[in-house]
């Protein structure tokens, strides 16, 4: 009967354990994932800064995938690139490694009392931030209480037969021990995970001392499992990052087994004789293994950065770009960030108007055949949709009232860059039917010109979001600065040198000079609403009233 109590007890404390890890993993990601993508974005800026930030990283996240994905996304968006995310995925390893070393701890009283409070407070609040603080709290008392109670239910199965029979098995074969700390860890979902439950075990006696240190070696590899299946669809830059993680682990999967068989064949004092040296505790000293598990592969690939980027953009490259009518910034993955999703909507539409921009420089080139220009307003449009069902995609999500201004502003930028793109086309149809007459070329050449100025300033403005670039816009757009006086001053020239009343030519320079203005108006609106978008709520100033011009008006 004692028997089976044993292994209730030991059922109960996996129980708990699993619970506690899923509940720590998924309000982590909530809870710092907008933080963390912020603090990604301004400690990239050297590998040192890089590397703090991912000791911080793991030591808050405890899990490498998570943070590997939070950069994917962040790369996908063009918000850092893959070179500066390399130290911040390799050093997230070494971070996550604090955990275990809690578990060597004699804190039960503590445990009982957190999962007592922390589940108090996690029914009573109901401020989001508060409520996934008290969850974490929760699930790390949760899945440190399974652990305890595994760890005493573990003790008397030391004496069984078949256990000791195993152990020996284990301790005979070393790959064996390593292959059982991969599937653990494919099981949990987490080499950390994995990691704290040998720890248990081989603290009640249940795995030997050496088996114990295989097992950690092996959870690292058995990490990758998980990403395999969450990175499939990724291509070029993001599908890089993931394989440098995975890189990370079959490395350390490849070199602390070896150093294991060089120092049990030789005697050499390497990574068990210094865990043995820094303590007498089974616990600590399998910690202190688990943190050179990580530590030394980081010290290897930290000076190989660059090499390794290379090897990786050869067997994964960075893709050319993505078709013009599919965005590069907006994917599934970003919904699962509001706050950084909506901030991605204004670089997805500095894109399109780039695009415009270059239409326009190859029109004025004469290098678009008319089935080329056709397929280009085709994708504008198709673009334009997108962004729109992404926009809407995001807006059945739970968000913060400030999420929801800026989205608000970002869906009404997107119907304004969206009439851009339709006016430029009648524009471009209203250029084409002067053509034919070679005195109304320096009035064309005026217009686009012109257009690719104010084309290249709205997507400055879009993709910095920066107060200056959006001030230049909105100076640039007015319908009395200079770009627009200096356009209609060669509509006036234009109209003296043709010299007869041909009222059929004069509508046709009157139209191209009225799709100009239209432009222009539209996206003097945009410089409106990106500096609207950089301050919600503020209120638009007397001259968001005025009126569209008509064709040629002042």
């Amino acid at each position: 009967m004692g028997g089976m109590n044993e292994l209730a007890d030991f059922a109960l404390g996996l129980g708990l354990f699993f619970v506690g890890m899923q509940l720590v993993g998924e309000h982590l990601r909530q809870l710092s994932g907008p933080a963390l993508r912020s603090l990604i974005a301004r400690f990239t800026a050297s590998s040192a800064a890089g590397a703090a930030l991912g000791l911080v990283a793991g030591a808050l996240m405890q899990s490498a995938t998570a943070v590997t994905f939070i950069l994917t996304n962040m790369v996908e968006s063009g918000l850092i690139a893959a070179e500066a995310a390399l130290p911040v995925v390799t050093w997230t390893n070494v971070g996550l490694t604090a955990l275990p070393f809690v578990v060597t701890l004699d804190i039960h009283p503590l445990v009982a009392w957190s999962v007592g409070i922390a589940g108090f407070a996690a029914t009573l609040f109901k401020h989001r931030l508060r409520k996934q603080i008290a969850n974490v709290l929760l699930g790390t008392a949760l899945l440190l209480l399974g652990l305890q109670t595994m760890s005493r239910a573990a003790g008397p199965l030391e004496h069984a037969a078949a256990v000791r029979g195993l152990m020996d098995w284990a301790a005979a074969l070393p790959p064996l021990a390593f292959a059982v700390g991969f599937l653990l860890a494919a099981l949990v979902q987490s080499n950390t995970g994995a990691t704290m439950l040998v720890i248990t075990l081989a603290s009640a006696g249940v795995v030997g001392w050496e088996p114990a240190v295989m097992m950690i070696y092996g959870t690292n590899l058995g990490a990758i499992v998980l990403r395999l299946m969450l990175s499939l669809g990724l291509r070029g830059t993001a599908l890089q990052l993931v394989r440098f993680e995975d890189g990370f682990c079959v490395l350390s999967g490849l070199l602390l087994p070896a150093l294991y068989f060089f120092e049990t064949a030789t005697g050499a004092p390497l990574v068990m004789a210094c865990a043995r040296s820094l303590s007498s505790q089974v616990a600590l000293q399998l910690a202190v293994v688990f943190l050179f598990s990580n530590l030394v592969p980081a010290l290897v690939i930290t000076p190989l950065w660059g090499r390794c980027l290379a090897v990786l953009s050869r067997f994964w490259p960075a893709e050319d770009g993505a078709d013009a009518a599919t965005p590069r910034y907006l994917t599934p993955r970003s919904l699962d960030d509001p706050a950084t999703a909506v901030d991605l909507i204004p670089r997805e539409l500095a894109r399109l108007l780039s695009s415009l921009q270059s239409s326009v420089a190859a029109h004025r080139a004469g290098i678009d055949s008319g089935a080329v220009e056709d397929q280009r307003a085709a994708d504008y449009a198709t673009l334009a949709l997108r962004i729109e069902e992404f926009a809407a995609q995001l807006a059945l999500a739970p968000l913060q009232r400030s999420v929801v201004d800026r989205l608000n502003i970002a869906r009404e930028m997107t119907a304004v860059v969206s009439y851009v793109a339709e006016t430029y086309v009648q524009l471009r149809q209203s250029h084409r039917a002067l053509r034919h007459v070679p005195a109304t070329e320096e009035l064309r050449g005026r217009v686009l010109e012109s257009l690719e100025t104010l084309l290249g300033a709205a997507a400055q403005a879009a993709d910095t979001r920066q107060p200056a670039a959006i001030a230049a816009l909105r100076e640039q757009s007015r319908r009395h600065g200079k770009l627009v006086a200096e356009t209609r001053q060669a509509f006036a020239a234009q109209a003296a040198a043709d010299g007869g009343p041909d009222a059929v030519l004069r509508a046709a320079e009157l139209k191209l000079l009225g799709d100009f203005e239209l432009i222009t108006w539209i996206i003097h609106r945009l410089a409106k609403l990106l500096e609207q978008y950089n301050t919600p709520g503020s209120k638009s100033k007397a001259d968001d009233m005025q009126e569209p011009p008509g064709p040629g008006g002042g």
